[in-house]
C-alpha cells in the first residue's frame, strides 16, 4: 500500500495530499456544518456527488455515529485514489460509485483539467462517462436520514433533477457548490420547491435544511459563525504579525485543529487564502 499521511479528518496517501489539504484549508465551516449536522440531526447516511479524493467521504465516514457512506465519482483515475483513501480508513462504512450523476441515464463526455483536485467536469471534448439519476441508485423509503454534498461544477441542476424523489423524501441536510452568481437563484428555488429553507452560503457553498428541521437552523448557523469567527481571528493575526505568528504554540494549535491537523503551515498560499476566503482583504 502506497505511503499516506495521517490528519484529524483521516489518513490519505500521499498522492492525495495536496488536494485534501486545499479542502480543509478552504471549507472548515463547511465540513464542521456538514458534521455538526450528522451528529445533531441523527443522521445514519452521507451521500458524496462529486466525492473526489473523498475529503468529505473519509471525515464524515470517520465520525462516531458511522453513517453509511454513498460517494459518487465519474473521473476513473480519482476513482481509483478515493478508493484507496477509503480502504486507508477501515472504519468506514462505504459503497463507491464510478458514476456521473445527471438527470438521464447514458454518456457524456467528461472534461479532465486535473489528474486529481478540482475542475473536472462534464463539458465537450472529454472521454465518455457514465450517467445515471440518482434517483435509480438510491431508494427515497425510508426516514429522513442523509445528508448530502453536491460538488459537481456546474451541473448542480441536472443532479438535482435526477435526485428529486431522493432529496424530497430522504435528505436533511444539503450542501450544493454553485460558485457562479446566476446559477445559485435556480438551485435555490428548486431546493425550496423540495421543501428546504435556505440556511446560508459559505463562500461557493450554499446550505440547505429540510422544513421540517427548521428548530435545528440556528444550531447550525451558529456553528458557522463560531468557525469562521476563529479563522477570521486566526487571519487578523498573521496579517498583523506575518511570519512570526506561527510561532506561538497556542496558534499553531488552534490552526491545525480548524484546518484539518496539517502540520506545514506556512505564511504565503495559505495567508492569501484565509484573507481572501474570509473578506479581510491583503
Amino acid at each position: 500500500m502506497s505511503e499516506h499521511v495521517e490528519t484529524s479528518l483521516g489518513r490519505f496517501t500521499a498522492e492525495s495530499r495536496q488536494f485534501v489539504r486545499l479542502c480543509a484549508l478552504a471549507e472548515p465551516a463547511q465540513l464542521r456544518m456538514m458534521k455538526a449536522a450528522v451528529r445533531r440531526l441523527r443522521l445514519g447516511l452521507f451521500v458524496d456527488i462529486g466525492a473526489n479524493l473523498g475529503a468529505y467521504s473519509v471525515s464524515i465516514g470517520r465520525l462516531a455515529r458511522r453513517p453509511l457512506v454513498e460517494a459518487f465519482e465519474p473521473s476513473p483515475d480519482t476513482f481509483e485514489e478515493l478508493r484507496r483513501n477509503i480502504s486507508l480508513n477501515p472504519e468506514i462504512a462505504a459503497r463507491l460509485h464510478n458514476v456521473a450523476l445527471s438527470d438521464r441515464a447514458g454518456e457524456a463526455p467528461f472534461e479532465r483539467r486535473l489528474r486529481f483536485g478540482p475542475g473536472n467536469r462534464i463539458a465537450e471534448g472529454g472521454a465518455p462517462v457514465r450517467l445515471a439519476p440518482l434517483d435509480d441508485i438510491l431508494p427515497a423509503e425510508g426516514a429522513r436520514d442523509a445528508a448530502v454534498k453536491i460538488d459537481v461544477e456546474g451541473h448542480e441542476r441536472p443532479v438535482i433533477e435526477g435526485a428529486r424523489r431522493f432529496l424530497a423524501a430522504r435528505a436533511a441536510y444539503v450542501q450544493v457548490e454553485t460558485w457562479r452568481g446566476p446559477g445559485r437563484a435556480p438551485v435555490r428555488a428548486e431546493m425550496r420547491r423540495l421543501g428546504f429553507l435556505f440556511l446560508l452560503r459559505a463562500q461557493g457553498d450554499q446550505i440547505f435544511l429540510h422544513e421540517s428541521l427548521a428548530a435545528e437552523a440556528e444550531g447550525l448557523r451558529d456553528v458557522h459563525s463560531d468557525v469562521t469567527d476563529r479563522a477570521v481571528a486566526l487571519s487578523a493575526r498573521l496579517a498583523r504579525e506575518g511570519e512570526r505568528a506561527l510561532l506561538d504554540p497556542s496558534l499553531r494549535r488552534q490552526a491545525l485543529r480548524l484546518y484539518g491537523g496539517f502540520e506545514d503551515i506556512r505564511i504565503g498560499a495559505w495567508r492569501r487564502r484565509l484573507l481572501g476566503g474570509f473578506g479581510i482583504g491583503g
